[in-house]
């Protein structure tokens, strides 16, 4: 029974994120602008604040550039005609990062 309990407190814990996720986007269905790449920003954020965080050893700072970063994501797909942002361009940019970050190179 333990296990189980433990299952239900870590589901919610990981759900949590995506909750407030999909409460902010259908804030903005609700004005009229579907932004479906919500997940992706939250990704953008995720990496850069982690990228920051383990560079400077401070996660002041990693949150404050996840934070940063996500806005400036936010903010490429505020300008366009359309209404719909499907998030690809987020995508490309979160496997390029994990590309570089991963790489031989990089350490």
């Amino acid at each position: 029974m333990d296990t189980a309990l433990q299952l239900v407190a870590l589901t919610l814990a990981a759900g949590t994120p995506l909750v407030f996720a999909a409460l902010g986007e259908l804030v903005t269905e609700k004005s009229g602008v579907l932004n479906l790449g919500v997940e992706g920003m939250m990704l953008v954020g995720a990496v850069a604040s982690f990228a920051v965080a383990a560079t400077t050893k401070s996660p002041w700072l990693g949150v404050l550039a996840g934070m940063a970063a996500a806005a400036a994501a936010a903010v490429s797909s505020a300008g366009r005609e359309q209404s719909v942002y499907d998030g690809s361009s987020s995508a490309c940019s979160i496997a390029a990062a994990r590309l570089l970050i991963s790489s031989p190179i990089a350490r």
